[in-house]
């Protein structure tokens, strides 16, 4: 925002926004460790993947849970989810294929 507008200071738009500096700089810092953490898990899908490509979202991430509380922004499965399906990488669920009797 401040690249923007670089004649107003950045207190006044953190004003503006209703928010306090140390508030924006705050969520600034998380959101490198988010994509950092998102960078790691991302490598570690890719090699477990390559060996077992049609492993589900959910057993995925209990094989991961141990490394996703080691970052230094853990989430949790929902945010997981979210980032495999940005990523295209959701398997779609195998449906059973009856033939007519």
């Amino acid at each position: 925002m401040k690249r923007q507008h670089p004649e107003v200071s950045g207190q006044e738009l953190c004003r503006s926004l209703g928010v306090s500096r140390q508030a924006h700089h705050k969520q600034g810092h998380r959101a490198e460790r988010v994509l950092q953490g998102h960078g790691t898990i991302v490598e570690l899908v890719r090699g477990i993947r390559s060996k077992q490509p049609k492993l589900g979202g959910l057993k995925l991430y209990k094989l991961l849970t141990p490394r996703i509380s080691e970052l230094p922004a853990p989430f949790g499965r929902d945010q997981f989810y979210a980032l495999l399906r940005r990523k295209g990488w959701c398997c779609a669920n195998a449906s059973a294929v009856y033939a007519p009797p």
